[in-house]
């Protein structure tokens, strides 16, 4: 077989694999990304449209068979893991439609890393152009199935949820606990007030994502494949700052949202707060990671204790999160790092 086919294939094969993994879903951009900084951009897409055929063959080839042979309760065992699978019976949407979908989400993430690898690009730029073109590309995509009727397509969205949500609230196992009973009347209290925010706040929290997601894999890109010194001309990622001018976009949003409770009571400006804030929020609580790991360098912790300290992240998430946004967002005052009196000095 021809090295740069079997190299496609591999590629591709990869890709598939990591899709329909789990939890290594977030990483199937990285076969496509060294894909194409090994062999270049045709020998990617050719890795990426074999990806694509073969979530396709699995959709609405193996999923219909396995089905119609073991009918739809037996099947589910077998076929729950792929996305979309199980969640979309109501929805008017193939769960193969959303999960070509889906996978076309990571793989052009893969092939804009690798198109932009090798440039001078900073952090924020690099990964503000991958979310600005993700948007891009979704806002379109959205206006296609939805034949132009995005304002239509969010209340489906939000009719189909709040279905969910009714279903999940009127089903109170008879063991239940207190704390339980509770939860689930608060949901049939509140339903319609909670499926009105998650679905506008949709456009966030896929932004959100589009952001970890590219953070992931070039953090990973970077330890995995150190021979090939992956986005060097980035810097060390422990020394990415923002920019000092998202802190004041992200105060007159929060201008924007007090005016609105207040005063202006509109609404639409609430929501576009809310969804800046968990943008922003992500990106300052991975600066506040960044002087983690910045200190963690300087200080030449050892691995067991910072194997230890991780896990007591995990465990205490939430708080030390939160802590960690914190840090991130003063970091533009307070320069924990002395960045800004390293470059003078440079």
């Amino acid at each position: 077989m021809n090295p740069r086919v079997k190299t496609a294939i591999t590629a591709g094969g990869l890709t598939f694999l990591l899709f329909v993994s789990g939890l290594l879903v977030w990483l199937t951009p990285m076969p496509l990304l060294y894909q194409y900084h090994k062999n270049g951009r045709g020998p990617a897409i050719t890795s990426f449209v074999i990806a694509l055929l073969a979530v396709a063959f699995i959709y609405f080839g193996v999923v219909p068979w396995i089905v119609a042979t073991w009918g739809k309760v037996g099947s589910s065992p077998l076929i729950f893991w792929l996305p979309g699978m199980g969640s979309l019976d109501g929805a008017g949407l193939h769960p193969g439609f959303f999960g070509l979908s889906y996978l076309s989400f990571y793989g052009l993430i893969g092939i804009f890393l690798g198109l932009w690898e090798p440039k001078e690009f900073q952090v924020t730029r690099l990964v503000g152009k991958i979310l600005l073109i993700l948007t891009l590309l979704l806002t379109i995509w959205l206006a296609v199935i939805s034949g132009g009727r995005l304002t239509a397509l969010f209340h489906e969205a939000e009719n189909y949820f709040g279905l969910l949500l009714n279903q999940m609230a009127g089903q109170i196992p008879e063991d239940a606990t207190p704390e339980i009973r509770d939860q689930l009347a608060i949901l049939k209290t509140h339903g319609d007030t909670i499926v009105y925010y998650a679905v506008r706040l949709i456009p966030g929290m896929l932004m959100a994502m589009t952001l970890f997601v590219v953070w992931l894999n070039l953090v990973v890109a970077r330890k995995l494949f150190v021979k090939d010194e992956l986005f060097k001309k980035l810097g060390p990622l422990r020394n990415w700052q923002m920019p000092f001018g998202f802190v004041w976009l992200l105060i007159g949003m929060a201008v924007l949202l007090l005016a609105d409770v207040y005063w202006i009571q509109w609404g639409l400006l609430k929501i576009l707060a809310l969804n800046f804030f968990i943008v922003f929020g992500l990106s300052y609580f991975l600066q506040g990671l960044a002087i983690l790991a910045f200190y963690g360098q300087k200080w030449s912790i050892p691995p067991l204790v910072k194997l230890l300290g991780y896990l007591i992240f995990l465990l205490f998430f939430q708080p030390i999160g939160v802590l960690l946004l914190g840090v991130g967002f003063f970091d533009s005052w307070f320069d924990f790092r002395k960045l800004t009196a390293k470059s003078k000095a440079a």
